[in-house]
């Protein structure tokens, strides 16, 4: 399996982790590929526009991504590659973490103090208790549940 992401090197990122789970899988970088035509699965996230190319064989595509709809576009997507992603507790708790603190600071104008401390002003922000400020979630997948029950939990009515 070779690893292609321009953004950073998630071969070190999840290479060890699938290899330990499975231990006939190799995670390979791009500049350690002697064959590139025995290459048939690809760990992506991000690549770059002529990554998939070098892979003339590369039949599956597994996104490190929460969902697929960034590689359904890429141009060097092939009719004969099947595209999967990864379903991660980790990566759905850090997601619930992230949306509990951008709804929480939204819904408290946390935000807004910033600004006010560099003008060195304190205007009250006059909140609803969460019960009153509704949250809507686009997808009710791994990720979308774990954040609705979060969400819920403190109190937002999702």
């Amino acid at each position: 399996m070779v690893a292609l992401c321009r953004q950073f090197d998630i071969a070190a990122r999840l290479g060890g982790v699938i290899t330990a789970r499975h231990p006939q899988i190799r995670v390979l970088r791009p500049g350690d590929v002697e064959d590139p035509e025995a290459i048939r699965h690809a760990l992506v996230f991000r690549p770059g526009p002529e990554d998939l190319a070098r892979y003339p064989n590369l039949r599956l595509l597994c996104t490190g991504a929460a969902g697929v709809d960034g590689i359904l576009g890429h141009p060097g997507l092939r009719p004969e590659m099947t595209v999967v992603r990864t379903i991660s507790a980790e990566q759905a708790e850090m997601m619930t973490s992230f949306a509990l603190y951008y709804v929480t600071g939204w819904h408290r104008q946390m935000f807004e103090y910033p600004a006010q401390q560099k003008e060195k002003l304190w205007e009250w922000r006059d909140v609803t208790p969460p019960r009153g400020f509704p949250v809507g979630i686009l997808g009710y997948g791994n990720m979308g549940a774990k954040v609705a029950a979060a969400l819920t939990a403190s109190g937002y009515p999702v």
